[in-house]
């Protein structure tokens, strides 16, 4: 369990959803987990925190055991806190950056997370962001002494501090889903199963003529133990065979129409 109520970053991990404009609030919740199930496995014991990066046109998703806490959120929010200092311009873009992460701030309001790797640099970001037309004016790079003054900063700011939206799984949501699962396979795979019924209990043979024990089914001739659109014949007599299948028991008289 945390010791306080920021994650780290180590403890959740980070998706993203595209898309062409903001959604608005009644349809976030069936928009997230309908596009987040994609690439993860959605359950009903975490909580998705979530924002709206406008300038990358990305929800960013953060998923996260729900520990049972009041007033969780995430660790980078935490950076939104520097602007309480005047030395921090609140209309410039900011890159925050830890040993795990970095984090961007535009006019003061949290906007992405890039995890660390070996392709995620500094360069590589500010490269990424200057082709979206985002220019950062200061890289800053905080110790994990600094985030801890930070962590000891909320308690005297928590009034104003912006914390994110977030959504939690719910039984109705996983119904939902296996429901919709259930159906879809279902749909494929109907043309077949009618098929199966149809074979098992609507087989309608048509005994043309029987000799020497030897029974003409429609076209071909067929004897004991001879299978019949899956049907084994077990008995062929003067003037009817009898078939089973799946302890299932047809019996078929000469030019009998009605079967």
């Amino acid at each position: 369990m945390f010791n306080n109520k920021f994650i780290k970053q180590t403890n959740f991990d980070i998706f993203a959803i595209t898309c062409d404009e903001k959604i608005p609030k009644k349809n976030i919740k069936n928009f997230i987990l309908t596009n987040l199930k994609l690439q993860t496995t959605i359950q009903k014991n975490y909580l998705y925190f979530y924002h709206w990066c406008e300038v990358l046109n990305q929800y960013q998703i953060y998923k996260t055991k729900n520990m049972l806490l009041s007033n969780i959120n995430i660790e980078p929010l935490l950076f939104g806190l520097v602007f309480v200092d005047k030395s921090y311009d609140k209309q410039q873009n900011y890159l925050f950056e830890t040993d795990e992460y970095f984090v961007l701030y535009i006019s003061s309001d949290i906007e992405f997370v890039f995890i660390k790797d070996n392709s995620t640099t500094k360069d590589t970001i500010v490269e990424y962001l200057s082709q979206h037309g985002i220019d950062i004016d200061k890289t800053i790079f905080m110790t994990n002494n600094q985030m801890y003054e930070l962590e000891i900063q909320f308690n005297k700011h928590k009034k104003n501090f912006k914390e994110l939206p977030y959504i939690q799984q719910s039984q109705r949501y996983l119904v939902f889903v296996i429901s919709a699962l259930l159906i879809l396979f279902i749909y494929l795979n109907k043309d077949q199963a009618v098929q199966k019924v149809q074979q098992q209990l609507n087989i309608k043979p048509i005994i043309k003529a029987i000799i020497n024990n030897e029974a003409l089914i429609e076209n071909s001739w067929y004897k004991i133990d001879g299978i019949y659109k899956g049907y084994k014949i077990i008995n062929i007599k003067n003037n009817e065979v009898v078939f089973v299948i799946n302890n299932k028991t047809i019996t078929a008289k000469i030019v009998d129409e009605n079967r």
